[in-house]
């Protein structure tokens, strides 16, 4: 099989330091069209404070690498005090969700058993994705044995008249260069209408890899011509974060084929230290894009490559 080659554009986004609530950060770009013309990269921003607010990056769809728009305010903020997304909240997600706009994110807290949790929301929209309400004030995965700490960045695809949802879950924290850190696996759900997702424990369809890897980032799935390809980051101790690609032909049964991929870290610059959180889309020209963060996870912006 030929390998994937994306062919690095640059960053075409850097961190904007002229408001408070996205000075720092600009990760996990989750790209959809929103117009002929247009496509819409929401992403996290972070304040001073690291707290998470949903903005976006407009580009042109036809020329992706041309911003042509950002959000002057969130389109989805923090949560109430002592809820679950009360010191973040993250996209993962864009799908329609009857006549609305659905927007799977997971929200942070900071509990004092560790050092923080993560898990899955959903806002809608209707106004056609400029602004989302919460559709719950409690997660729609909430936690469960096995998913205590993350039920988080839920990735949801509808095809055959299902929502299907990949999402990263776990339990148990480990000692990361002296630091404590989450580690979870890629599972699965399935919905009929997107909203109800049943509370047992997802099944899982990706597995860490030896002793080196110990998480996943956010998945991002395509259905095509009746495989599902899906896109996801690896933590390594050795390499930090790299993009890392499976395919199935059932939705389930993945085959990993992280070598397939062929984007990798920079020998410098803004993203030569790590390269994550894939968001891949068919852009007007005709070409597959995908955005993606590099070093800090998402602190020195977004950048784009082309599939050649």
């Amino acid at each position: 099989m030929s390998r994937h080659h994306y062919q690095k554009l640059g960053r075409i986004y850097a961190v904007d330091s002229q408001q408070s609530w996205k000075s720092a950060y600009a990760y996990v770009p989750t790209p959809y069209r929103v117009s002929e013309d247009r496509i819409r990269l929401y992403c996290a921003y972070r304040d001073e404070d690291d707290v998470g607010r949903v903005g976006f990056v407009d580009v042109d769809a036809d020329e992706p690498t041309t911003v042509v728009d950002t959000a002057t305010e969130p389109v989805l903020d923090t949560g109430d005090r002592n809820a679950f997304d009360h010191y973040g909240v993250s996209p993962a997600s864009v799908v329609e969700i009857g006549d609305s706009l659905g927007l799977f994110y997971f929200g942070w807290d900071r509990p004092e058993e560790v050092r923080y949790t993560m898990f899955a929301g959903l806002a809608l929209s209707n106004d056609g994705g400029d602004s989302f309400q919460r559709y719950s004030d409690e997660p729609i995965l909430p936690p469960i044995e096995g998913e205590r700490y993350a039920r988080s960045a839920p990735f949801v695809i509808r095809c055959n008249g299902k929502y299907h949802m990949y999402y990263v879950a776990g339990d148990e924290w480990i000692a990361v260069d002296g630091q404590k850190v989450p580690t979870y696996n890629l599972k699965y759900k399935q919905s009929s209408d997107g909203l109800y997702w049943d509370d047992g424990p997802g099944e899982t369809v990706l597995e860490l890899d030896g002793e080196d890897e110990y998480g996943f980032g956010r998945p991002f799935a395509i259905h095509e011509k009746g495989v599902v390809k899906l896109w996801y980051s690896v933590r390594t101790r050795s390499k930090g974060y790299r993009i890392g690609y499976a395919e199935s032909t059932n939705g389930t049964d993945f085959v990993r084929m992280d070598e397939q991929v062929d984007i990798d870290v920079s020998p410098s610059g803004w993203d030569s230290e790590m390269v994550c959180f894939p968001g891949v889309i068919d852009a007007g020209d005709g070409h597959r894009y995908m955005f993606y963060n590099g070093n800090g996870y998402g602190k020195t912006g977004i950048g784009a490559a082309r599939l050649e």
